[in-house]
């Protein structure tokens, strides 16, 4: 491969790795997080196989699911779709119910004086999983919780936000920029200090 585009690639790389997750990517990773155990516990009860349930009408409803599904999959726990249901017998119903989805963002800061403003960002999930047999009975209850946080460039924020109309949940108030605030009258008011201090060296010459 040529220098080139050795060059290139590096460059390439350099751009992907800069762009930032978006809040979707965030929530999905704290979902995730909080649903790691659920595997061994369902172990422990001898559920190899059941049906999830949804309950509540939270918009990232979909996005449980989906996370869910993933990770009791790839332990080898079979998730029967609703389609699936009626011809798939006695079956036990995980009941998942989401008490907290959302994204937070935190006071706007710089990690030094003149360097770029930078938002924390959290990610908080926190879901009811109520475990039902198959003769209705509640077999187990348990409470998941996940988060994860992370920095952001002020300028970033309304890239990763959601876009969609069920989108709200990942489309948190942006706060305001202190920029504006703080670090534009100092440099005013070094420039009128600078400004004077020359109008009187001048007169004194």
């Amino acid at each position: 491969m040529s220098l080139a585009m050795c060059m290139m690639s590096s460059l390439v790389l350099a751009l992907v790795s800069a762009v930032p997750a978006t809040n979707l990517e965030v929530a999905e990773e704290a979902v995730l997080t909080a649903c790691q155990d659920l595997p061994s516990i369902l172990y422990d009860s001898d559920v190899t196989r059941l049906s999830l349930s949804m309950q509540g009408d939270h918009d990232g409803n979909w996005l449980v699911e989906q996370s869910v599904t993933t990770v009791l999959s790839n332990a080898g726990i079979a998730v029967i779709s609703a389609e699936e249901r009626e011809g798939a017998g006695r079956l036990s119903v995980m009941e998942l119910r989401v008490m907290d989805l959302s994204i937070r963002y935190g006071a706007v800061h710089r990690s030094w004086f003149l360097g770029k403003r930078k938002v924390d960002r959290t990610a908080t999930v926190e879901i009811s999983a109520v475990l039902l047999s198959t003769d209705g009975s509640v077999a187990l209850s348990e409470r998941l919780s996940g988060e994860l946080s992370d920095e952001l460039s002020y300028g970033d924020v309304e890239q990763v936000s959601g876009t969609g109309a069920n989108d709200s949940w990942l489309t948190p108030e942006i706060p305001e920029s202190e920029g504006g605030g703080v670090l534009e009258p100092i440099i005013v008011t070094g420039v009128i200090a600078s400004l004077i201090y020359l109008f009187y060296s001048s007169r004194a010459e």
